[in-house]
C-alpha cells in the first residue's frame, strides 16, 4: 500500500451479525454452483510469492515478472480466460531520466533585450529541467497561471479556477507548486516528525527517571511547535485547545500521524475553496497546461509552500537525475523550475512572483494573467523506459457480460535494500541482517485472495450475470502506477472492446485482521448501491468497520477518477509496514481466510445483484478508512471477543 498514515477506532456499542447472502442477491445459480476457497493453497501460494526467492517483489526487478508468470499458470490451469492473446498487460514506465544537452533559459523584456539567460544547472543554477519534460527549442509570452488549480465548495461545485478564461495556446506557463494554503502533505509530515524526533532525543532521560511534569511541559511544548508549523495554514482560525494539552499519560511514545491527522482534518473544513490532493500534484498542473496549449512551462515553488523558514531561505533545485523514482507519463514541451528568488528576479514587472502568490493564498482568488515578458526555452531530455506486466485474468458473464466487475489487488512491494528511494531498508547487524522486505501483507495478502478468488469461480462452473476481471497490479508502491495506466488506457480486446467496468473492488493489506481494529472497508459512498448490499452479507464472525470516504492511498482512487464506483478493504498499518518483517509468519491466517470468503460474497452480489450507480461524495480523501470519525459509516463486531469463521465454503 502507497500511504503515509492510519488511525482507527474500536465500537463498544454491539450490532447484530448481518444475514447470510441469499438467492435473490448472489443469483440463481447460487444454490447449485457454490464456488469453494482452498486456504491452503491460498496459503501456499503467499508463502511463496513472500519468500526471499521473489526479493520483495520490486516493480523494476525481474522478480515482478517472475511473480506475474506464476499467476498467470494458475489462472491458465483453472481455466480463467485471458484478455486478449494473454494474461499480462504490460503498461511502459520511464526508469531514468538525462539532459542529452545542455539546457538554455532566457527571460526577453518588450523590447527583445535579455534580462536573464542562464545555462548553469544543478542546485547552484537558476534553473533545472525537470524530468517529465519532453526536448524542444520554444520562445512564447509568458503568462502566470497561479497553482493552475480548481477549487471546489461544499457541493463538488468549482468555485476556484486558475485557467478560467486564460489563453495558453503558444504561451510559457509560469506556474506555482502546490495548492493554494495548503502544506504539502509529504514535506509537512516530514516537518513535524524532525520535530518528534528531536522530542525523543530531548526527553530520553526524562523517560528513564520518570520525570512526569518535566515531560509533561516537553509534550506541550512540542505540540505547541507543530501548531506554529501550521499556523499560515490555518487562515487566521486556530486548533483546538486540547491540541496543545500534554497527554494523560506523558510516558506515552509520540506518533507524528497523532500530530499531524488533526491539524490536516481541520484544514480541509476551513471556509473556501476546497482544494483536493490532486490539485497539488505537479502531474495534475503539467496535464492541464499541456491539455490547454501551453508551448514550455516554468514551475516555481513560490515562498509561502515552504513549510519551514529555513527550507524557505535554503531552497535547493533538484538535479534532474537525483530522483531514481519511475514516471508513467513525460511531455513534448520543456518544463523547467526556477528557485522562487530567481523567479521574482526574472519575472519582476509590476508585481513579483512572490507577492502574486501572496495574493492568490489571501484572497483565495485567481490571479491568472499575462507576465509581460517573453521566455525562450531550450532542452534536449533522454528517456529510458521498460515494460511491467500487469496481470489480468477473466470469467466471462452472462446477460450482462457487457458490465465488468474489476476484483484488483497490486502485487508488487519494494524489494531489497540496495539504497534506492522508495527501497526496502534493511534490519539487524551481521547475522541477523534482513534486507529483503517480502510483502506478504503487503500485498501478498490481496494478491492471493484475487487469484485464489479467480480460481475458485472458474473451477465451479458459476456463471455470473456481470463479466468478472481479476486485476492485480504492479507499480502500486511507486505511485499507483499500474492501476492508473489500465484506468486510462483500458485493453482493446474483449471483455473491454465492448464493456464497461461498472464497480472495482480492491484488496490491499488484508493479513492482518486484529479484533481492536479489524476489517476497514472504505469507499461504501462511492455508491448507494453498496451499503444495501453489504447489510445482506454474512460478516463471517469479523468486526468491520464501514467508511464512506474514497482514500487517495491505493489502487481503487484511479478507477473512482473514472466515475466508477469502489471497495476498499484492508486491515490497517503496523509496525512492520514497508519493514522487513513483513513476513508470513506474521499473518492472521483464520482472518485472512475470513476475508477471501466475504470477499467472495461480495464479488458474487456485485455481479448478479442490483446494478450500483456512482456517487462522488466527498470526493478523493488522503485519509485512511478510520482517521475521519465524520466518515464513518458504522461499525460492527467491535462488542466482544472476535471469534473468526474461517470456514472456507460460501
Amino acid at each position: 500500500m502507497a500511504l503515509l498514515s492510519s488511525s482507527a477506532a474500536s465500537c463498544t456499542k454491539k450490532t447484530p451479525a448481518s444475514t447470510a447472502p441469499t438467492r435473490a442477491l448472489l443469483g440463481a445459480e447460487a444454490t447449485t454452483h457454490r464456488p469453494t476457497l482452498d486456504t491452503a493453497r491460498m496459503l501456499g501460494l503467499l508463502e511463496t510469492l513472500s519468500s526471499d526467492e521473489f526479493g520483495g517483489r520490486y516493480t523494476l526487478s525481474d522478480d515482478i515478472a517472475r511473480a506475474a508468470a506464476l499467476v498467470a499458470q494458475g489462472y491458465a490451469k483453472s481455466g480463467v480466460q485471458p484478455v486478449g492473446d494473454g494474461y499480462t498487460a504490460s503498461f511502459s514506465l520511464i526508469t531514468a531520466v538525462a539532459n542529452a544537452s545542455p539546457p538554455a533559459l532566457a527571460v526577453l523584456s518588450k523590447g527583445g533585450e535579455t534580462k536573464a539567460g542562464k545555462t548553469k544547472l544543478g542546485r547552484d543554477g537558476a534553473f533545472v529541467v525537470l524530468r517529465p519534460s519532453g526536448s524542444g527549442e520554444v520562445q512564447g509570452e509568458a503568462m502566470f497561471v497561479g497553482y493552475a488549480a480548481q477549487g471546489v465548495d461544499a457541493s463538488g461545485a468549482v468555485t476556484y479556477d486558475d485557467l478560467a478564461g486564460i489563453d495558453l495556446k503558444g504561451k510559457i506557463a509560469v506556474v506555482l507548486l502546490d495548492a493554494p494554503m495548503q502544506p504539502s502533505v509529504r514535506e509537512f509530515w516530514s516537518a513535524v516528525d524532525d520535530q518528534v524526533r528531536a522530542f525523543e532525543r530531548d526527553t530520553a532521560k526524562l523517560n528513564k527517571a520518570g520525570k512526569l511534569k518535566a515531560l509533561a511541559k516537553k509534550h506541550i511544548a512540542l505540540r505547541k511547535r507543530v501548531a506554529k508549523l501550521a499556523t499560515p495554514y490555518l487562515r487566521g482560525t486556530s486548533l483546538p485547545p486540547q491540541f496543545t494539552q500534554a497527554p494523560a499519560d506523558p510516558l506515552v511514545a509520540v506518533k507524528t500521524r497523532e500530530l499531524t491527522a488533526p491539524i490536516l482534518f481541520h484544514t480541509k473544513d476551513l471556509p473556501g475553496p476546497k482544494f483536493g490532493r490532486r490539485e497539488a500534484r505537479l502531474s495534475t498542473k503539467l496535464e492541464r497546461l499541456v491539455e490547454a496549449g501551453a508551448a514550455g512551462i516554468v514551475v516555481v515553488k513560490g515562498p509561502n509552500s515552504f513549510v519551514t523558514s529555513a527550507a524557505r531561505k535554503a531552497e535547493t533545485l533538484p538535479e534532474i537525475t537525483d530522483d531514481a523514482r519511475p514516471l508513467r507519463t513525460a511531455y513534448d514541451v520543456p518544463i523547467v523550475r526556477v528557485s522562487w528568488k530567481e523567479a521574482d528576479r526574472l519575472f519582476r514587472g509590476a508585481t513579483k512572483i512572490s507577492a502574486r502568490q501572496k495574493s492568490i493564498d489571501n484572497k483565495l482568488e485567481p490571479q491568472s494573467e499575462p507576465l509581460d515578458v517573453t521566455v525562450q526555452l531550450t532542452t534536449s531530455v533522454k528517456h529510458d523506459t521498460a515494460e511491467v506486466p500487469n496481470v489480468l485474468g477473466v470469467i466471462p458473464g452472462g446477460d450482462l457480460a457487457n458490465e465488468i466487475v474489476l476484483i484488483g489487488a497490486h502485487y508488487d512491494h519494494i524489494g531489497r535494500d540496495e539504497g534506492g528511494p522508495g527501497h526496502c531498508r534493511a534490519t539487524g547487524e551481521g547475522e541477523n541482517r534482513d534486507d529483503i522486505c517480502n510483502g506478504a501483507d503487503d500485498n501478498g495478502s490481496g494478491t492471493v485472495i484475487v487469484a485464489e478468488l479467480a480460481r475458485a469461480i472458474a473451477e465451479s462452473g458459476f456463471t455470473p450475470r456481470r463479466t468478472l476481471v481479476f486485476a492485480l497490479f504492479a507499480g502500486e508502491e511507486l505511485g499507483l502506477l499500474g492501476s492508473e495506466a489500465m484506468a486510462n488506457n483500458l485493453p482493446t480486446a474483449a471483455p473491454f472492446d465492448s464493456g464497461k467496468i461498472v464497480a472495482m473492488i480492491n484488496i490491499d493489506m488484508v493479513g492482518r485482521l486484529r479484533p481492536e481494529l479489524g476489517l476497514a472497508v472504505g469507499g461504501v459512498g462511492s455508491s448507494p448501491g453498496w451499503m444495501p448490499l453489504l447489510d445482506q452479507l454474512d460478516s463471517r464472525g469479523m468486526p468491520i468497520m464501514f467508511d464512506s470516504a474514497v482514500t487517495t492511498r491505493s489502487d481503487h482512487a484511479n478507477f473512482f477518477r473514472h466515475d466508477i464506483p469502489v471497495l476498499f478493504l484492508f486491515t490497517h498499518v503496523h509496525g512492520d509496514y514497508h519493514a522487513p518483517g513483513d513476513d508470513i509468519g506474521a499473518i492472521n491466517r483464520d482472518g485472512l481466510a475470513a476475508i477471501a470468503n466475504y470477499v467472495l460474497d461480495i464479488t458474487r452480489a456485485a455481479a448478479d445483484g442490483p446494478g450500483l450507480t456512482f456517487t462522488r461524495g466527498n470526493g478523493l480523501v488522503g485519509a485512511l478508512p478510520g482517521d475521519d470519525p465524520a466518515t464513518v459509516v458504522k461499525r460492527i463486531g467491535f462488542s466482544e471477543a472476535v471469534e473468526v469463521q474461517a470456514s472456507d465454503a460460501v
